[in-house]
């Protein structure tokens, strides 16, 4: 990219204030995103900090979450009993139900509730079958995953896990 109108301060000899404020803009961008989607990364399972009602944590796992535009998407990868297993969905995070293919009738929801915490929610027929909150600590090293779902006698099931942020 050619900047074609570079004006230096001539009292000064260095660049003018609004140079400087756009430089910063440019530079920082990416830092104000990630800001804004403090969940976005890589995360890897702390299976002894993770709490299952129902049956045993997997022995490892790793859970993704890209935010593109007003896009989110997850991919969540995890091992039980040596078995390795994946899943990846998403859609628009703007807080409002889209229709997905399964299961039949089910709409799914994406809210960013704050620059920390997401949230999505699966109803079918009405009803809530699924709900996950995803809140990242202050220092965001760490983030806890709550779910709730609904079994087959309608009874409601959760899942807690922690993860710690991916470091490369």
């Amino acid at each position: 990219m050619k900047i074609s109108h570079f004006r230096m301060n001539s009292a000064r000899n260095r660049p003018s204030g609004f140079f400087l404020l756009m430089v910063v803009a440019l530079v920082s961008a990416p830092i104000w995103s990630n800001d804004m989607h403090a969940f976005a990364g890589r995360w890897e399972l702390i299976p002894e900090l993770s709490f299952y009602e129902q049956g045993e944590p997997p022995e490892s796992g790793t859970y993704t979450i890209d935010v593109d535009g007003e896009t989110v998407s997850f991919t969540i990868e995890w091992s039980i009993d040596g078995a390795d297993q994946s899943i990846a969905f998403g859609g628009p995070l703007d807080g409002e139900c889209h229709a997905v293919p399964e299961p039949d009738g089910a709409e799914v929801s994406y809210t960013r509730v704050d620059a920390s915490v997401l949230e999505s929610t699966l109803v079918v027929g009405g009803k809530r079958l699924a709900f996950a909150r995803r809140q990242v600590s202050s220092d965001r090293t760490l983030m806890a995953v709550l779910q709730e779902n609904t079994v087959a006698d309608g009874g409601k099931v959760r899942i807690t896990q922690v993860y710690r942020r991916h470091v490369e």
